[in-house]
């Protein structure tokens, strides 16, 4: 696992953007210092413009019109029945016990993440701990010792959100969360959870089922559920669909697709003063999603940190990781 952190200097339009790059970039077992960057060094000189082409989904970076596109953007849980085929297992993480609901895995469905949640109480946690002491402290409260986590409040955007693991943690902490994920039954499980939140944190997380394109159109989703039940990929165009079919991978269905562009103008955000984190995790996605998130990072709703996890998956193109870099450093 490779880190980075970049610090724009102080004269470019996002000042306070500072990105943790959590960035796994799979080459068999090897881990790949991506872009030639130094572990947390900065970038140095001076950022002109980059017109940025994510070549491997033929996309090109362009600006939206001044008007959204008329999506409707409600939260996903309203009118949503409990799913009674889940796991409910408590969890203990960054200084919090919580119950979350996750998959009963067996036969031909399993799924890592609830596995590991059910068997370990826990998912991730080095890098879960480390996000949640990226928040702000409260004014006037220690952040340090007992306090670290738990008296930290600010806002996390999770892309691609699976089961919740880290909207929850954030969640049962106090942080406003906004949620994005397309997968139906990850939704299901999701809104389970949400249930057992305090009731003073219920209204502080919006979940959405969708995902996050540079445009809106409708994209299948795949996966392997014999092995990650949850984890599913994004294809919108009939070359990558081929690679998928011949690698074994199932089709689940279809998701509509919006950009952060479109819920910025459409007012997702207007409730907050700003985003802290933002994760991101949408196998192999990630181009798609910041190709249409010009205006949103260069709003005051650009976020302080980003995690982000690279995977090279079937037909991708070698420069995945670094047409990525190229976009987030244009801002």
């Amino acid at each position: 696992m490779v880190r980075f952190s970049w610090r724009p200097r102080a004269q470019l339009r996002l000042p306070s953007l500072a990105i943790y790059f959590f960035a796994l970039l799979i080459v068999g077992r090897v881990i790949y210092d991506i872009a030639g960057i130094g572990l947390l060094s900065p970038f140095s000189g001076n950022l002109p413009h980059v017109h940025l082409q994510a070549a491997h989904h033929n996309l090109t970076a362009t600006s939206h019109s001044d008007c959204s596109t008329g999506v409707l953007y409600r939260n996903a849980c309203v009118s949503r029945f409990p799913v009674s085929s889940a796991r409910r297992v408590e969890a203990v993480v960054a200084g919090i016990i919580f119950n979350m609901s996750v998959y009963s895995t067996g036969g031909e469905i399993e799924d890592i993440v609830s596995n590991n949640i059910a068997q370990h109480r826990v998912w991730e946690k080095t890098e879960t701990e480390e996000m949640m002491g990226l928040f702000p402290c409260i004014q006037g409260a220690h952040c340090e010792e007992g306090g670290y986590f738990i008296n930290r409040r600010g806002t996390l955007l999770d892309v691609g959100a699976n089961i919740g693991w880290y909207s929850l943690v954030a969640a049962h902490i106090g942080h406003n969360v906004i949620s994005f994920e397309p997968f139906s039954k990850n939704v299901d499980l999701l809104c389970s959870s949400q249930r057992d939140l305090k009731e003073d944190f219920k209204n502080n997380w919006k979940l959405f089922q969708m995902g996050l394109d540079y445009r809106k159109r409708q994209c299948q989703l795949f996966q392997v559920k014999g092995i990650n039940f949850g984890d599913t990929h994004s294809v919108c165009d009939e070359k990558t669909r081929e690679s998928f079919l011949i690698n074994k991978y199932e089709p689940l269905g279809w998701m509509n697709t919006t950009t952060l562009d479109d819920a910025l103008l459409a007012g997702v955000f207007d409730s907050y003063s700003g985003i802290d984190v933002m994760k991101i995790d949408v196998e192999g996605f990630e181009p798609s999603v910041f190709a249409g998130a010009n205006r949103f990072f260069e709003s005051k709703y650009a976020p302080r940190y980003i995690f982000i996890e690279f995977n090279v998956l079937p037909g991708e193109a070698g420069d995945y990781s670094k047409s990525t870099l190229i976009h987030l450093r244009n801002h």
